[in-house]
């Protein structure tokens, strides 16, 4: 250990005159000689000469090889005395300690006490190790709830070279913050609306002589402060705010003998007012010591939807057993709205029908804090959809707005097509007639037959289709009279097997 003088004896047993040769050596370092049986060498450790490999080396005629034994020395250093500090108050009104130490080998632990109890929670470590000196340094912090009511908080080192006498203490104060809070008076706050205001509440400490509150607003990262008022300001005291609220809000302090209650009052409330806003509570004690503690709050602003939402569809006609593909955009507001499908048809039933959103910031200017929806829907129609009103609705629970885009569609073939429609089938057959397979049709769908040029195909195909590839216009109606135009036709019909008879054979 440091400071501890330590000896060496190196002894040479048996052989015969002369006597031994022994030689000391730190590393390739000669030390001295001595020509005797038993040899000591007395060596002084300290911080510049921390480290040795001190070997003894034994020579004689007698002996083949010269004999060493080597002994390595590596100095345990006493660490500086801890130094505490009280390093800054947390926006929950706690309260860090720091208490460091440096140059030991090995490296120290920092132990707690609070009142001679062993104090642990609440503590972290930082061990540094410095390569060129190969000593330590720690430091441990200490965090004191703001429920902690006095005491004495002592930190101490737990070291081969350190005993409890080697520590540091401080005496704790109650901590100021047990009566301090920030708050939102009334609901969320809207974009645009009149005022929010922000309080701030502190109980006095007594026989003190300043007190003041600090009221920030978080810009990009960075607290600036809008308003400062201290026990010296009118009772009822009224300010404009400076710094990103100048000429939008005003600060007003409220004070007796006990109590403090500063309040901020925001007009015309912006996106950029969605940020976190601090309160900061402080007095200076009779021995001009500074007490300060803080509280934080995140405001959000709220916004109701710009708009209605908008229903996007390509068309408002469908055949029965088509899908109908919707897509609702809109902005939703903040908090993000829902969106909720509902089918409502003509006998009053209504349908809720599921969807797909998808929900993103707004990128429009002054409605940054608002956010942005899709919402798609896919359906098939049926024939009692028709004249059915599709509605796109956007819900705000903790608004309470509700927003509906009406949308009315038509249904074709309710109750002119047969859901039992029969039809033939087949492909490339010589003639229609010798077609004998049968098949059922789908809801919306007619018979057809095909002539190309190696033969005639039929079978079931969609209104839509045959209203497209007819060859000739068919009055609705009419459909089951075939018509011939030219070498090649296509021709659909509307009863079973029917479609035997269209495009005859020449």
């Amino acid at each position: 250990m440091e400071g501890t003088l330590v000896d060496f004896n190196c002894r040479a047993i048996g052989g015969s005159a002369p006597p031994p040769r022994v030689q000391w050596f730190n590393g390739l370092a000669y030390l001295s000689f001595e020509g005797s049986v038993s040899s000591v060498f007395r060596f002084f450790p300290s911080r510049s000469n921390d480290r040795a490999n001190i070997t003894c080396r034994v020579e004689h005629p007698g002996l083949e090889e010269i004999v060493t034994k080597t002994v390595e020395l590596y100095l345990t250093l006493k660490p500086t005395d801890p130094v505490m500090s009280e390093v800054r108050h947390t926006d929950i009104g706690s309260v860090i300690y720091q208490c460091e130490t440096s140059e030991g080998r090995p490296a120290p632990e920092i132990r707690w006490l609070l009142d001679n109890t062993t104090f642990s929670a609440g503590v972290s470590n930082q061990v540094v190790f410095d390569s060129m000196t190969e000593t330590y340094s720690v430091k441990s912090f200490a965090t004191i709830s703001s429920n902690t009511d006095g005491g004495t908080l002592t930190c101490y080192l737990h070291h081969p070279m350190a005993s409890t006498l080697n520590n540091a203490s401080t005496t704790l104060n109650q901590d100021i913050a047990i009566e301090f809070s920030i708050a939102t008076h009334g609901a969320m706050p809207l974009l645009g609306s009149y005022s929010t205001t922000l309080l701030c509440s502190a109980q006095k400490q007594t026989d003190i002589s300043l007190h003041t509150v600090v009221m920030e607003q978080d810009v990009g990262g960075v607290f600036r402060s809008v308003a400062q008022f201290s026990d010296r300001t009118i009772p009822k005291a009224e300010i404009d705010t400076n710094g990103p609220l100048s000429h939008r809000a005003r600060a007003s302090l409220t004070s007796n003998s006990t109590n403090m209650v500063a309040s901020l009052k925001i007009y015309t409330m912006r996106c950029e007012d969605q940020t976190q806003y601090r309160c900061t509570y402080s007095y200076l004690t009779s021995s001009f010591t500074l007490k300060a503690a803080r509280r934080t709050l995140p405001l959000a602003v709220g916004a109701r939807p710009s708009g209605r939402p908008h229903v996007i569809q390509p068309t408002i006609n469908f055949v029965a057993g088509q899908t109908m593909t919707a897509t609702c955009n809109s902005e939703v507001g903040n908090p993000a709205g829902l969106y909720n499908w509902t089918l409502t048809r003509t006998d009053g039933s209504t349908l809720h029908v599921p969807s797909f959103t998808k929900i993103a910031p707004s990128s429009h200017k002054h409605r940054e804090c608002s956010f942005v929806g899709v919402s798609t829907i896919t359906h098939k129609v049926d024939v009692a959809d028709n004249d059915a009103v599709l509605k796109c609705d956007i819900q705000q629970p903790k608004i309470g707005d509700t927003l509906a885009e009406p949308f009315h569609f038509t249904v074709r073939g309710g109750g002119t097509i047969d859901s039992g429609l029969h039809c033939k089938k087949c492909s490339d057959v010589r003639r229609p007639t010798h077609c004998n397979t049968i098949v059922d049709c789908n809801i919306g769908e007619s018979c057809f037959t095909q002539e190309h040029s190696s033969g005639y195909s039929m079978g079931c195909a969609s209104i839509e289709t045959c209203d497209r590839l007819q060859s000739s216009t068919i009055p609705i109606g009419k459909r089951n009279t075939p018509v011939r135009t030219s070498a090649l036709c296509y021709q659909c019909c509307q009863t079973s097997s029917c479609n035997s008879d269209l495009c005859p054979f020449k």
